[in-house]
């Protein structure tokens, strides 16, 4: 009888979740629908007159999640978010401050980017994977092209054949471009969103990459969560930095594991916890004693360790 009980209730909390994403899937088409053709009007005039001011366009994005957020997360979902580690500290210079973290569920990409437009800068430069395949990744597409007439998009290379120079200059032409201009640089180092099969072949390819490349082992069942942390699009942003720039790392997780776009019945009640933690960019680049490989192996078992924390965070919260 408990059973039926719980399955009519995950009915019903799915309709309701459903009912939310009626509401917020036409108001992002729409959002895009009115953003690319101003944007691409004003990229115009732009080029032509030369601005001597910033885009008031990227300031949609901020609107857009804040509206999100306020509206079908906390009111309609009755969500909660926490904050347990250090007070952020916003980013009020005219420049880019880098801000990492773990590849958040579908279903929770608004509240991820709404924390960071509320506590460290409303203006974002998202980072988005060049597609290889316009009609397979069509979403994404439409995306960039929104993000790119906002003045907000980094365009990274896709793929497991990178190279991190191309990556590195890529990176530091989109950053010379935003010199002067106040945006938070975003980055999901585990660069996709998990599940256990992904997160099972993980734990497999990375420890074999660990002995080939640095000859170490890392206990990749500490993964139990999330993906492994990428060193590649990483190491590319800290080279590309400045050495006075922010770093302020976002960890994000909730009380109930989503593996799945369409577990919407998780979403009424959810409890969000995060945490930011800042470190200065200098810390990360390389030194003048390291050799590239030495450089490489540091990020990658810095990011490791980190990462690992937050999968215990994860799991205790699930639990708690």
């Amino acid at each position: 009888m408990r059973k039926i009980g719980t399955f009519v209730l995950n009915v019903l909390k799915w309709i309701y979740g459903f009912a939310a994403a009626v509401i917020g899937v036409p108001f992002t088409l729409l959002l895009a629908a009115i953003t690319i053709p101003i944007g691409l009007v004003y990229a115009l005039f732009d080029l032509m007159f030369k601005f001597p001011w910033d885009s008031p366009l990227p300031y949609v994005s901020n609107i857009y999640h804040t509206v999100l957020q306020k509206v079908l997360y906390q009111f309609a979902m009755r969500s909660e978010m926490t904050n347990i580690g250090e007070e952020p500290r916003p980013h009020t210079d005219n420049s880019v401050i880098f801000v990492p973290g773990n590849h958040p569920p579908l279903l929770l990409l608004t509240p991820y980017y709404y924390l960071i437009c509320k506590h460290i800068c409303s203006r974002l430069l998202v980072t988005v994977k060049r597609s290889d395949n316009v009609l397979k990744d069509a979403f994404v597409v439409l995306m960039a092209v929104a993000l790119w007439s906002m003045k907000c998009v980094a365009l990274l290379a896709r793929g497991k054949g990178s190279d991190l120079k191309v990556t590195i200059a890529g990176l530091k032409k989109t950053i010379a471009e935003h010199v002067g201009m106040q945006r938070a640089l975003t980055l999901f180092v585990c660069m996709s969103r998990p599940n256990k099969k992904s997160i099972a072949a993980d734990q497999v390819k990375f420890a074999e990459i660990l002995r080939e490349k640095y000859g170490r082992e890392y206990d990749m069942t500490k993964f139990r969560r999330t993906l492994v942390p990428r060193i590649h699009a990483f190491a590319g942003i800290v080279v590309a930095l400045p050495e006075d720039a922010r770093v302020s790392f976002l960890f994000m997780f909730a009380n109930k594991q989503i593996w799945s776009a369409w577990a919407l019945h998780t979403l009424p009640g959810i409890k969000i916890r995060y945490k930011f933690k800042d470190i200065g960019v200098k810390e990360l680049k390389q030194r003048n004693n390291e050799s590239e490989k030495e450089w490489l192996e540091r990020l990658t078992f810095f990011l490791l360790d980190l990462w690992s924390i937050v999968n215990d965070l994860q799991v205790e919260f699930e639990q708690s």
